[in-house]
């Protein structure tokens, strides 16, 4: 009986350090997200500056 016991705690174990694997994949995965969209946003904000300073400049030069 001691066996299938002890077995059964090692099983319960593998469980949790799985269950805990996966959170933090999980974590990474959701934290890599957010960084990417940080990055478009920024990349985003930077191109519609640019755009804005190019059209400034063209209106000064036109005018």
């Amino acid at each position: 009986l001691q066996v299938p016991h002890y077995l059964h705690k090692v099983n319960i174990n593998l469980i949790i350090i799985m269950i805990i694997i996966i959170i933090i994949i999980i974590i990474i995965i959701i934290i890599i997200i957010i960084i990417i969209i940080i990055i478009i946003i920024i990349i985003m904000i930077i191109i519609i500056i640019i755009i804005i300073i190019i059209l400034i400049i063209i209106t000064i030069i036109i005018k």
